[in-house]
C-alpha cells in the first residue's frame, strides 16, 4: 500500500479586464477580497500598468472593514484586526519577495490585536467611529467585539 501525499493544490489564478490596473492607477486605489472557500485575502493594485494580486491566508475569512489606517478581518473564531504602519513600507523593498515589485508601497498593515468569537460566522464589516459593527449570522443579529463576552449583540442603537 502507497501512502504518497495527496498531489499540490492547483495555484490561484485571476481574470480581469485589460483596463483594470489602469483604473486602479487612476484612481490610487487598491482592492481587497476575502474567499473562505480558499481561506485567503487577495490584494489587488496596479503595479507599473500589470494587476498585482498578493494572497494571504487566513481561516475561513469573510467579513472585511477598512477605516483610515485599521483593517479588520472577520475570520472563523475571531476577529483580526491590523493598523497601517507607513514607517514599515520602506523595509519591505528589502525582502527578497519584493525585490522586482516596480511601485513603492504607500501602506503596510500590521497585526495589532485578535478577539476571538467563537464560530458565528461574520460576514459584512463595518467600523462605525471606533466601534466595529459586523453580521453576526449564528445568532442573526448585528453585533460588535465585547471585551466580556464574544460579542455584544446590537438592538437598535442599544448595545446588549
Amino acid at each position: 500500500m502507497s501512502h504518497e501525499p495527496p498531489p499540490p493544490p492547483d495555484p490561484l489564478r485571476s481574470v480581469h479586464t485589460a483596463t483594470f490596473p489602469q483604473l486602479l492607477r487612476e484612481l490610487r486605489a487598491a482592492v481587497a477580497v476575502t474567499t473562505y472557500q480558499s481561506g485567503k485575502l487577495v490584494l489587488l493594485r496596479n503595479e507599473g500598468g500589470v494587476l498585482n494580486t498578493h494572497f494571504r491566508n487566513f481561516a475561513k475569512p469573510m467579513g472585511l472593514a477598512v477605516d483610515g489606517g485599521r483593517l479588520a478581518i472577520g475570520c472563523r473564531n475571531e476577529i483580526e484586526e491590523f493598523h497601517n504602519i507607513p514607517a514599515a513600507c520602506g523595509q519591505l523593498s528589502s525582502l527578497p519577495e519584493y525585490a522586482d515589485a516596480n511601485t513603492p508601497h504607500d501602506a503596510c498593515y500590521l497585526p495589532r490585536c485578535k478577539h476571538t468569537t467563537g464560530n458565528i460566522q461574520i460576514h459584512e464589516m463595518a467600523w462605525v467611529g471606533s466601534d466595529l459593527v459586523f453580521v453576526n449570522t449564528a445568532f442573526s443579529c448585528l453585533a460588535t467585539r465585547s471585551d466580556r463576552f464574544s460579542f455584544g449583540r446590537i438592538q437598535g442603537d442599544i448595545l446588549l
